[in-house]
C-alpha cells in the first residue's frame, strides 16, 4: 500500500514536471514570435503595403443589347445606339461595382473623367 502511494507521489511529481517544462517551452516560442516580428521591423516593413498595387477601373459610357444576327453585321461605319443620353454621368467601376459617377472631358489629345460623385456602399 505504501509502494502504492509513492508512486502515486512519483507519477504526480513527473507530470508535474512536464507541465512546468511545456510552460517553459511556450514562453520560449512566444519569445521567438517576438524576436521574428522585431526583425521584419528591421527590413521597413511598410504599414501601407498596399499603397502600390494597381487596380483597372473602368469607365462605362453605356450598355446596348445586341442580336447575334446584328452583331454579325457590324461593320465599320455602323453606329451602336447606347443606352445614356449625352448628359448623363458616367459609371466609374471598381472590381463589378460603381465606385463613382463623372463627366468626360477632354484633356488636349486624350480623354478623362471628372469625378461628379463617389457612391458610398454599406458592406
Amino acid at each position: 500500500m505504501i509502494n502504492n502511494i509513492k508512486n502515486n507521489i512519483n507519477n504526480v511529481n513527473n507530470n508535474s514536471y512536464k507541465i512546468h517544462e511545456s510552460k517553459d517551452n511556450l514562453l520560449n516560442l512566444n519569445t521567438k514570435n517576438k524576436n521574428k516580428l522585431n526583425n521584419c521591423n528591421k527590413f521597413n516593413f511598410q504599414e501601407n503595403i498596399l499603397d502600390d498595387i494597381l487596380l483597372d477601373i473602368i469607365i462605362q459610357i453605356g450598355i446596348i443589347k445586341i442580336k447575334i444576327k446584328d452583331l454579325l453585321n457590324i461593320k465599320p461605319g455602323t453606329i451602336l445606339n447606347l443606352n445614356k443620353s449625352n448628359n448623363e454621368m458616367l459609371d466609374i467601376i471598381l472590381n463589378n461595382t460603381i465606385i463613382a459617377k463623372g463627366e468626360l472631358v477632354q484633356l488636349k489629345e486624350k480623354y478623362g473623367i471628372r469625378i461628379t460623385q463617389i457612391i458610398q456602399h454599406n458592406y
